[in-house]
């Protein structure tokens, strides 16, 4: 087999784990002929704590040839259990995802347009696939360090950021709306329980115009903190919107004004992307 030497960038990171670069690409060659492998997550974005875990993605040949991927390997020091190495040191695990490369295909076609939704008549991508094409975008080679770059722009990744983002608006349209419905039929509870989602969509078209990744729950929080302080009014305003609730539920009057206004807050978040 040939030696590919891993880009220089992972070793600082695998050392954390205790874990040599070239434990780690025989760990990748074992039972298939990977194409390309890439680290990505917290270590990568420099946002890693103590405990983080380190995420491999592992571009291998296709499905067909491609065996299964619950083999164990075990030593001395590692434990390798269906796609989590976890090394010896308590907390710390390297997670492998394995994509056969007809799957990276079918990601390929999405991008140009070959599956359209009924609805939106956008790509249709599978949560994975975004996940995915999110990770590749700040990654560092390991494997097939030479072809990366190529690999890499061969997915067309501005095309999928357009589409993303038309994604995200088209489900803070529908969030909005079905907020909206609620308050035509004076169902002023249930708007209020759905306006939180606005929120989430609203914040979500936010982060990823300026450049973070869309995550969902907790995730929210951390990446907005990426772009603002704690103590900035937008990061304060998400929390109360998010986690708050309403202050005053004495009356649907109340309410309803209240939900109105979290709905032109999200408006209001949304066009500062304009200004």
């Amino acid at each position: 087999m040939t030696t590919i030497e891993p880009h220089t960038a992972i070793e600082p990171i695998l050392d954390h784990y205790g874990l040599p670069v070239q434990e780690l690409l025989a760990l990748l060659h074992q039972g298939f002929v990977p194409r390309y492998a890439f680290a990505t997550g917290s270590f990568v974005e420099r946002r890693a704590g103590p405990t983080s875990d380190l995420d491999v993605r592992v571009v291998c040949c296709p499905s067909s040839e491609h065996p299964a991927n619950d083999r164990s390997f075990r030593r001395e020091d590692l434990v390798w259990c269906g796609s989590t190495v976890m090394t010896a040191i308590a907390g710390r695990a390297v997670h492998v995802v394995f994509w056969p490369e007809d799957a990276i295909d079918s990601i390929r076609r999405k991008i140009t347009e070959t599956v359209l939704d009924s609805e939106s008549h956008l790509p249709v991508f599978t949560a994975e696939q975004i996940e995915f094409l999110e990770e590749i975008q700040v990654a560092v080679p390991v494997i097939g360090v030479d072809g990366f770059a190529a690999f890499r722009d061969s997915l067309d990744l501005d095309r999928f950021r357009s589409i993303y983002a038309e994604h995200l608006m088209a489900a803070y349209d529908q969030a909005c709306g079905e907020t909206q419905g609620p308050l035509l039929t004076d169902n002023v509870e249930l708007a209020a329980v759905r306006s939180r989602r606005a929120v989430e969509a609203a914040v979500d078209c936010y982060l990823f115009a300026n450049g973070r990744r869309v995550r969902k729950e907790k995730w929210r929080l951390r990446e907005l903190l990426s772009v603002h302080d704690r103590d900035d009014q937008l990061v304060v305003d998400f929390l109360e919107h998010t986690l708050g609730g309403f202050a005053d539920r004495s009356s649907d009057e109340s309410l309803r004004r209240q939900v109105e206004d979290r709905l032109s807050w999200c408006n209001d978040l949304l066009l500062t992307l304009q200004a």
